[in-house]
């Protein structure tokens, strides 16, 4: 009447669904920062290289579409969403932080990213809470705090 033991020899680790999935997800954002972030000599391979890294971008966004699978924040914001180029501070985003309020209340902070191929920019508030800490990255942070000290 008691539980049975588990005939794989105790693998007690959480099962995660639709593993192949994720491991192609996975798969087509290494492959798009590799050829987003590596420096040929000449400039034709260099925009073939853009074209493959927005293609794996785009593979990316369609197949977990297709697959109902969901992306984490910190995935879908380093993807502009109108010409799907990965965004690099620096090498194809700038940052800014904007305040555009009459008063400019710095609780009216936005913090602006410009994709620099299309000129696509997606805002974040965060002028209400500068240390604030998105839910998806809280227990990264607790995680790092712990392991310093």
């Amino acid at each position: 009447m008691g539980k049975k033991d588990d005939k794989k020899g105790g693998n007690s680790s959480k099962q995660i669904a639709n593993r192949d999935n994720f491991a192609r997800l996975s798969y087509l954002y290494q492959l798009s920062n590799h050829f987003t972030t590596s420096s040929s000599p000449t400039s034709n391979s260099q925009h073939l290289q853009t074209i493959l890294a927005r293609g794996y971008d785009r593979n990316l966004d369609l197949s977990s579409k297709r697959t109902l699978t969901k992306l984490s924040p910190s995935v879908k914001r380093t993807i502009c969403k109108k010409c799907h180029v990965m965004l690099i501070p620096g090498m194809t985003m700038s940052i800014r932080i904007e305040n555009n309020s009459k008063s400019h209340d710095p609780k009216n902070d936005v913090l602006a990213y410009r994709c620099l191929t299309c000129g696509e920019c997606q805002r974040f508030p965060i002028g209400m809470d500068r240390e604030y800490v998105p839910f998806f990255e809280r227990g990264y942070v607790e995680e790092t705090e712990s392991n310093q000290k």
